[in-house]
């Protein structure tokens, strides 16, 4: 009966390593290890699989295992900026063009007076007649009081919404979505962030920038801003043992009253 004999250390051996990087998946490290132990070989697969680190074991004829190791982990982060446009419907007498026609008047007042007699199924006529608490109000007050009672109870608003990916590995710490979540930025700050090169491999392009910027601003409203409100994070799994981290910024006039530190 032959005896096998294996000429070698136990410990693995590192044979190849190279190292790749792709812009839109960031830098791929890859080793590969052969050894005589098939048991040593083992125990350093778990190690790697322990760190999320994908990774091949082979054993071989004669006793011998090779371990490949493909590790996307690598401390590179990805980033994609997107502007979108929503679009909702709002009650139509919430809009900023009634507030503004009531310039001087009790803004509140006047539109529950409007609600009142809506639900009263009063006609323009009847609501706004003398001796009615909405006489004398501005008469676009009484053209927005026909939109209701035409039917039309909703306007269109656009909204502009900026959001960033990071695509990031897995085992990475700390990112700029983990700061300044439920505040209201202006849209000068909102550019200082996103525009950091400290904060970002790939910071909001040129061309997104000068969108924001140019976006123009509705009138003052007293105790609102007009400004970019920052959502909390959604973080999801992804390929290649890394995660990517979502954050919206949405564009509106929010009340102040809300925007508070924590």
């Amino acid at each position: 009966m032959s005896v096998e004999i294996l000429r070698g250390t136990l410990l693995a051996q590192l044979q190849n390593e190279t190292w790749d990087f792709d812009p839109a998946r960031g830098w791929r490290h890859g080793m590969d290890y052969l050894g005589i132990s098939q048991a040593n070989m083992q125990i350093l697969q778990q190690a790697y699989a322990n760190d999320g680190i994908a990774c091949r074991l082979v054993y071989r004829m004669g006793g011998n295992a090779s371990l490949d190791v493909d590790d996307s982990t690598m401390s590179y982060t990805i980033d994609t900026w997107q502007i979108l446009g929503n679009e909702e419907s709002r009650d139509g007498l919430s809009h900023p063009g009634l507030a503004y026609a009531l310039a001087g008047f009790d803004v509140g007042k006047v539109i529950a007076y409007m609600r009142k007699a809506l639900a009263e199924d009063k006609c323009s006529t009847d609501a706004f007649a003398t001796g009615q608490p909405l006489n004398g109000t501005p008469a676009a007050a009484v053209r927005f009081y026909d939109l209701q009672t035409r039917g039309s109870t909703d306007y269109r608003h656009g909204q502009y919404v900026l959001r960033h990916t990071t695509n990031a590995p897995n085992r990475w710490g700390v990112n700029v979505a983990d700061f300044g979540i439920d505040q209201i930025y202006t849209s000068g700050q909102l550019l200082t962030e996103a525009q950091n090169s400290a904060a970002w491999i790939y910071p909001l392009p040129g061309r997104l920038a000068y969108k924001i910027g140019a976006i123009p601003t509705p009138y003052y409203r007293a105790n609102y801003l007009w400004g970019w409100l920052k959502s909390a994070s959604i973080e999801t799994t992804g390929s290649n043992n890394r995660v990517d981290i979502a954050t919206e910024y949405c564009l509106d006039q929010w009340s102040t009253d809300y925007n508070y530190p924590y």
